[in-house]
């Protein structure tokens, strides 16, 4: 029964004319090395000369996106400024995302501490778990201490200083 469910579902694939994984292979392509965070998958890919290298799923705000003012719990869209990594007592690393621009302010867009960063703290182990409920005041987060260091690490091997959210 497991084959037969198995081959509809790839019949399906090929007959849509579009493989299953035509969007990842996109995401990368025109933005060089950066961060890219499909906001409607929950997806991050680390992208280096137009190719991805490693993605992550990740929870993003619990008030969804488009972000334009202080407290609305979304995830800001567009392309911003990327710090590496420091220290966080609740969340272990941050990595500060250039939210609002200039150009955001003048339009009376507000807030602050946007960023990528790992789990809560208190979450320990279980921190993986977080990853499939958007949660967050609007911020990028991963699910566990190893993947916020790996990604601080590549963000500082490879010059990214650049995200977008899209």
């Amino acid at each position: 029964m497991r084959r037969i469910h198995l081959a509809l579902l790839l019949g399906l694939c090929a007959w849509s004319g579009k493989p299953a994984d035509a969007g990842i292979r996109d995401a990368c392509v025109g933005v060089g090395t950066a961060i890219v965070v499909e906001l409607e998958r929950n997806k991050m890919y680390l992208c280096r000369n137009n190719r991805i290298e490693e993605k992550y799923r990740v929870a993003l705000g619990r008030g969804g996106f488009g972000k334009t003012k202080r407290g609305d719990l979304k995830t800001p869209r567009g392309t911003y400024g990327l710090d590496v990594g420091r220290s966080s007592d609740r969340f272990y690393r941050f990595l500060g995302v250039g939210y609002p621009t200039k150009k955001q302010k003048s339009l009376g867009y507000t807030g602050s501490a946007i960023g990528v960063h790992g789990p809560e703290r208190r979450m320990g182990r279980l921190g993986w778990i977080s990853r499939y409920k958007n949660w967050t005041a609007g911020c990028i987060a991963v699910g566990t201490i190893r993947e916020i260091d790996s990604i601080d690490a590549w963000v500082r091997k490879h010059g990214a200083r650049r995200i977008h959210l899209q």
